[in-house]
């Protein structure tokens, strides 16, 4: 969201899991967010290769996953002087309601695009407010033929955490939509992204960028939750990101096949003494 002088909506705190089922080329986008606001409620839109479909979570997956995680996380004990530890309808030409439905206490219309003009018209005809940076990223998003999901969630206070809610499209490649318009607000905390493949994979900038994420673990040794895993049950692998960067590059990122396949197991906790 937008008003006349500042951005209104900052996004405090996001996590992801990606599932991908390499059989059908599906990705499973799973998405949990936090936003400060001072809107009368949060808008956000989500760019996709291919027309989505939807469902919502059950957010404890994310707690799950953790709980895995840290459990298989070895102790090391160092000894230290100091230390310091860091952490179909039309909605007029050029643009096309695909689809209208309602998933995780949100109201999405999946949206198909020709011109960026007549998108930047159809979301602020239903309240979603504009200016030069967004419209140049609705640009750049409709020219790669991709097709828009506009998310509408009521704020009923200035922080608002939305349910977990599923994206599923096809794609070869597993992709996280990164890309943002130019003027976003920096995040106040970074994101952390669970990745379920067959096989591990790398974590790859669309566009060349400092301080690449951080990958914590690459690992056949984590448990699964069993409503993700159902969604690719080949897909064994879990590899954890922590992205710290508080600006994102000016891409998407993709998920290419690491050059090796040698696990990497879960960072050890660390006492300092």
């Amino acid at each position: 969201d937008h008003d006349p002088n500042q951005l209104a909506t900052r996004v405090a705190g996001e996590e992801a899991i990606i599932v991908f089922d390499a059989t059908t080329n599906t990705e499973h986008f799973i998405r949990s967010a936090e936003f400060h606001t001072a809107g009368a409620d949060v808008g956000f839109i989500v760019p996709t290769p291919t027309p989505p479909t939807f469902g919502e979570v059950d957010p404890t997956v994310f707690a799950e996953l953790a709980r895995s995680y840290e459990a298989a996380r070895v102790e090391k004990v160092e000894l230290e002087l100091s230390s310091l530890l860091t952490l179909s309808r039309s909605g007029g030409p050029g643009v096309y309601e695909l689809s209208s439905s309602r998933v995780a206490g949100m109201d999405v219309t999946v949206l198909a695009a020709t011109d960026a003009n007549a998108l930047e018209g159809w979301l602020t005809k239903h309240g979603f407010t504009s200016r030069p940076a967004l419209k140049a990223w609705l640009d750049a998003c409709v020219q790669r033929g991709f097709v828009f999901s506009a998310f509408r969630y009521p704020a009923a206070e200035q922080r608002v955490t939305t349910r977990a809610v599923r994206i599923s499209f096809t794609t070869p490649t597993p992709v996280y939509p990164y890309l943002e318009p130019a003027d976003a607000l920096p995040r106040a905390n970074g994101l952390r992204v669970w990745l379920v493949t067959p096989e591990r994979r790398a974590w790859v900038d669309g566009t060349e960028a400092p301080l690449p994420p951080r990958e914590l673990a690459a690992t056949t040794k984590l448990t699964v939750p069993a409503s993700i895993a159902a969604l690719a049950p080949a897909s064994k692998w879990v590899s954890l990101f922590i992205d710290a960067r508080r600006t994102r590059p000016a891409a998407d990122v993709r998920f290419e096949p690491a050059a090796d396949q040698l696990e990497v197991p879960p960072a050890p906790k660390v006492r300092t003494i």
